[in-house]
């Protein structure tokens, strides 16, 4: 219904439809990240017109996705690109206003931009009327944008103030900005903004979703994070095995990694995996051929890990110390993990000097609700 809605709202006001990218690349990067790509020469050419885009796209988000609410692998995005030079944010209002607010129903009130500390940009949103009140200064250097062409390039977020914590809904960027003129590009989050109006607590606490999850909350384990992290994973992989050959190739790795993600946390939880996947499909999240294929992939994960894990009990019996060399090593015969080394340390009582990875946990928007504490992003957002 989203998309359906996205693209009706720019056809009505003059966008050409961009045709997609396809998922899987062959050129630098192995997967479509962002709408921007293959629109590169637009831009450089300074085409005269707009055009709007719905695109997949893909990131590796691993182990982010197991603590950040919003954190998915696999997100179908849009956006509008306006690749003639202005020197007004009229593109970028309408799309505030008429699509996000007047269209899906946001409240405007709790919709803030956060903006570079440039004098032109600042300037610039003053001169095309939007409050200084819903605008959130910041260091310019935070809102560099890379892109792969020479040009000065600025973020322009979109937040919106959501049950105490704030969501980015959209990202802009002025494109080869010159004193007030540049082109625009831009990036909006649909999963977010129907967490948003499904009054969720996190990505996939969707309407659609809510049989699936009070069944899995009962059946499997009550942990909103698992079911979101689960979800997510689901989601990719489906899409993904559709598309990805089995084969030595990145994609077919990147494919591989994301079952095991899903595979390690399901026996880290205890979960019953054949139980769980019965629950998705029941639902419709998945159908019968993504669960038979999951199902024997987690058969041969688990029987190999267990094998990994008694090979790894007896390389370790006569060791005093493990360190990261040694771990290097370990990891490169075994295919063990920092954890599968850590908790076989534990129940051997060797000396552990190995450190798990850090996982960034500071967040504008957290699952628990005590934790989101801000009553006003204007004077607290940093």
């Amino acid at each position: 219904m989203f998309n359906e809605s996205f693209e009706k709202w720019c056809i009505n006001q003059g966008y050409v439809e961009l045709a997609p990218s396809p998922l899987i690349r062959n050129d630098n990067h192995l997967f479509t990240f962002s709408p921007f790509e293959d629109l590169e020469d637009n831009y450089l050419e300074e085409k005269r017109f707009k055009g709007f885009k719905v695109q997949d796209c893909f990131r590796n988000v691993f182990p982010q996705n197991l603590v950040n609410p919003l954190s998915t692998p696999l997100q179908k995005l849009v956006s509008i690109h306006d690749f003639s030079f202005s020197d007004s944010l009229g593109e970028l209002k309408n799309c505030v206003n008429g699509f996000l607010i007047d269209e899906l129903g946001l409240n405007e009130t709790d919709v803030y931009y956060i903006i570079p500390d440039d004098a032109g940009v600042v300037a610039l949103f003053g001169d095309n009327q939007i409050p200084e009140e819903k605008t959130i200064v910041i260091d310019k250097n935070r809102l560099v944008c890379k892109l792969p062409f020479d040009g000065i390039h600025y973020y322009i977020k979109v937040i919106y103030a959501y049950k105490g914590g704030v969501v980015t809904v959209a990202n802009f960027v002025l494109v080869n900005y010159q004193k007030k003129n540049f082109q625009l590009d831009s990036v909006i989050y649909p999963e977010r903004i129907k967490m948003i109006m499904d009054d969720g607590d996190f990505l996939y606490d969707l309407k659609i979703y809510g049989k699936c999850r009070d069944e899995f909350f009962i059946k499997i384990i009550d942990d909103k994070r698992t079911f979101n992290f689960v979800l997510g994973n689901l989601n990719a992989i489906d899409h993904l095995r559709r598309l990805v050959f089995e084969s030595n190739n990145k994609q077919g790795y990147t494919l591989k990694r994301l079952e095991k993600e899903l595979f390690q946390e399901c026996l880290t939880k205890g979960i019953d995996f054949e139980q769980m996947m019965t629950v998705f499909c029941q639902n419709g999240v998945v159908d019968g051929n993504c669960r038979d294929y999951l199902s024997e992939r987690e058969k041969k994960f688990v029987k190999n890990k267990r094998q990994c894990l008694r090979t790894l009990k007896k390389r370790l019996k006569s060791v005093k110390i493990v360190d990261e060399a040694l771990f290097n090593i370990l990891h490169g015969e075994l295919g063990c993990t920092k954890e599968d080394v850590i908790s076989t340390c534990e129940t051997l009582g060797i000396k552990n000097e190995i450190k798990k990875e850090a996982i960034q946990q500071r967040f504008a928007f957290y699952y628990e609700k005590s934790k989101n504490t801000m009553t006003n992003p204007k004077n607290q957002y940093c």
